[in-house]
């Protein structure tokens, strides 16, 4: 009997091992608060070259209001330096940054000043945007998968596109 209870223990205890050390797996591949800090410093500065380092060759963002995807670091750098042509003084503060393993999640705020269009493109944007001064401010979310080297493959960016023209033109 003794023998049967000690079976059970080290039973119970082996399958809790297991179950604690498979839910402990998804070790951060990166390190999330370094990558955080350095994209919020280069979208800040508007320096669309160090955001675009912060991805890697083949990286693919999706952003709202985009028909395709961006791929490429020299795509994304382009992005960005269309967006800070948009609204030069743009600026990014975090609200809540999530990450696990080789996953990061961010809910942002940014607002800035529009003063440049942004005219449609079979490529990507689908509208004309033809911004008059307004200020803006919007929220959103960012999920990004990030290589072992800290580099970001893949960015998937939501944020209320209607809201965010209705800013641009003023029509809200």
């Amino acid at each position: 009997m003794k023998r049967s209870v000690q079976h059970s223990f080290l039973l119970s205890l082996i399958f809790f091992l297991l179950l604690f050390s498979s839910c402990n797996q998804a070790k951060e591949t990166f390190d999330s608060k370094q990558f955080t800090e350095k994209f919020r410093q280069a979208l800040n500065s508007h320096d669309a070259a160090t955001l675009a380092k912060l991805y890697s060759e083949k990286a693919t963002m999706i952003a709202s209001g985009e028909l395709k995807p961006t791929v490429g670091r020299k795509a994304i750098e382009e992005y960005y330096a269309n967006l800070f042509r948009m609204v030069p003084d743009l600026k990014l503060e975090y609200i809540t940054v999530i990450s696990e393993g080789n996953q990061l999640c961010f809910e942002f705020y940014q607002e800035g000043t529009a003063v440049k269009s942004l005219a449609a493109s079979s490529d990507h944007t689908p509208i004309n945007i033809s911004p008059k001064g307004h200020k803006i401010g919007i929220k959103g979310v960012c999920l990004m998968k990030v290589n072992t080297e800290g580099l970001a493959i893949e960015d998937k960016t939501y944020y209320d596109t209607a809201e965010f023209q209705k800013q641009i033109e003023g029509t809200n």
